[in-house]
């Protein structure tokens, strides 16, 4: 009984693997018709970030860490570049992964969100960087372009940022 419950285990989880990382016969060769699907594969990596951004989000991430690392992982592996010259793509595609993938567990991970320097909350600043410099509230500082909102700017700002200028973890 028990060898054939580890049996099961083992089978389902090369099944998994299967699925998620296909033989290099079964893959998707990119095309102009192709292009966008790897693309989709993303958009759980946005919410994350966006989500991020966004205060007591903890156990909403926690519980899209899972689907996004799958989604990303197919995103690396299914889709391939068939053309002999644009092979280097399909290095650049899976370290795009990877670089995605750790974000999306530190994005996941951080309990209080990703922070700005002098943030306590994400979008809420500490005590006195509320004031101004002659003790009134400060003018409000808008990033940015002005036609797109500060939720969708501050995702994008997060995905993109690998030195955290700005950011808390980029302190020493």
């Amino acid at each position: 009984m028990v060898s054939s419950i580890s049996q099961e285990v083992l089978l389902a989880s090369q099944r998994a693997i299967n699925f998620l990382i296909p033989s290099l016969k079964d893959r998707i060769p990119i095309t102009w018709r192709t292009i966008p699907l790897p693309f989709l594969y993303y958009f759980p990596f946005f919410l994350m970030a966006y989500l991020t951004r966004r205060p007591d989000t903890y156990l909403i991430r926690i519980l899209l860490l899972p689907i996004t690392l799958c989604g990303i992982v197919a995103a690396a592996y299914r889709f391939v570049w068939t053309p002999p010259e644009l092979n280097v793509y399909n290095w650049g595609q899976c370290l795009l992964a990877a670089v995605t993938l750790a974000k999306s567990v530190e994005y996941a991970l951080a309990e209080e969100g990703i922070l700005k320097v002098g943030e306590t909350r994400p979008g809420q600043l500490k005590g006195k960087e509320k004031e101004g410099s002659n003790g009134h509230a400060g003018s409000v500082v808008h990033r940015g372009l002005s036609f797109v909102p500060p939720a969708i700017y501050d995702a994008v700002e997060v995905m993109h940022t690998l030195r955290g200028l700005q950011w808390k973890f980029g302190q020493g």
